[in-house]
């Protein structure tokens, strides 16, 4: 029970980390609620590596994830060091998607990597390509191969 409790805290971090913006320094803390489902849980010793497999899907807030197989690692403190998703991923943060055939976070390089056949959609464009690289810090949005569209309603050049 305690285990669980405890993969479920250090669940809440992982996509809200990965994707979501970083609060504003003043910005109150908020109660995390992690809700997370799979066909199997296995945890490593002393909790360094969580992972789920089959029908995976997270959900912190309005991000979610889902996925075939989820392996998450832990740096000292219990803090997320990495995770990998793989097998018919998708992530979903509000109006935003992406599919992937494997998506990696790396905490220490504040960045995501989508790879295989990779989509990212919006309200307003549509990218594709077979690696989605993703600067946490810089937003900055490298695709490898890439295609897409990008609706310019209203810009003039």
């Amino acid at each position: 029970m305690r285990r669980a409790r405890l993969l479920a805290v250090l669940l809440a971090l992982v996509p809200a980390v990965a994707v979501a913006a970083d609060p504003p320094a003043e910005a109150p803390k908020k109660k995390i609620v992690v809700k997370f489902k799979a066909d199997k849980m296995v945890l490593g010793p002393n909790l360094k590596t969580a992972t789920l497999t089959g029908h995976v899907k997270v959900t912190v807030g309005d991000v979610s994830i889902s996925c075939k197989k989820l392996t998450l690692a832990y740096a000292p403190g219990k803090q997320v060091a990495s995770f990998e998703a793989c097998g018919k991923v998708q992530l979903a943060m509000g109006d935003l998607s992406a599919t992937a055939d494997e998506l990696d976070y790396d905490a220490a390089a504040r960045s995501v990597v989508l790879r295989g056949k990779c989509k990212v959609t919006s309200k307003n464009a549509e990218l594709s390509g077979t690696r989605i690289g993703i600067d946490l810090d810089t937003r900055r949005i490298t695709i490898d191969e890439a295609s897409g569209t990008i609706d310019m309603q209203g810009q003039t050049f």
